[in-house]
């Protein structure tokens, strides 16, 4: 995973403008990476396409394995991708973009997890129970995983996706009683 988001932020640096990508580079080779985020970057076409390009991969991937684990994968990789974003504090223009960049017709509200997991499949229809249950479980990770934690371990550890997405359900209608 960290080999993985070490590449994804390596190609960052080479492909957007607003990285100095030697100093990121000379410093990751130090064992010291440092993180640059703009106030306003700007994420290019190219860079965007690469992010669906790595979410079409999962996807099929996840397709045509049929461990029953594979899924961990795959949702890994989107919660990886909106960290990045986040990082970047972009995650719902950013969703936003790339689902208009694939052609689908957004929702009214983006909810950046289950935007990707549309994208990912696309042009396969993701099954609505199946895409909440999953994007449920990302923003129950999202809020309550600790960074160095892996996001397998987190799930497994909360008793698995059925678990992790009535776990958010059920904070959810807590919050609304309470409001």
């Amino acid at each position: 995973m960290l080999l993985t988001m070490l590449k994804i932020g390596i190609e960052r640096a080479v492909m957007t403008k607003f990285w100095n990508a030697n100093t990121f580079l000379h410093n990751v080779y130090l064992e010291r990476p440092v993180y640059v985020y703009p106030v306003e970057a700007d994420y290019s076409d190219v860079v965007l396409d690469q992010d669906i390009g790595r979410l079409h991969q999962a996807w099929d991937d996840l397709q045509g394995n049929r461990n029953r684990d594979a899924v961990y994968d795959f949702l890994a990789e989107i919660f990886s991708l909106v960290g990045w974003w986040a990082a970047d504090r972009k995650v719902k223009s950013r969703a936003a973009r790339i689902v208009a960049r694939c052609g689908i017709r957004p929702a009214a509200v983006i909810e950046p997890f289950a935007a990707l997991i549309v994208v990912a499949a696309y042009p396969v229809k993701v099954d609505k129970r199946t895409g909440s249950k999953w994007s449920r479980v990302l923003r129950y990770a999202s809020e309550f995983k600790v960074p160095s934690e892996p996001l397998i371990e987190f799930i497994k550890g909360k008793g698995g996706l059925n678990a992790c997405a009535s776990r958010y359900s059920r904070r959810l209608r807590r919050r609304a009683r309470h409001s």
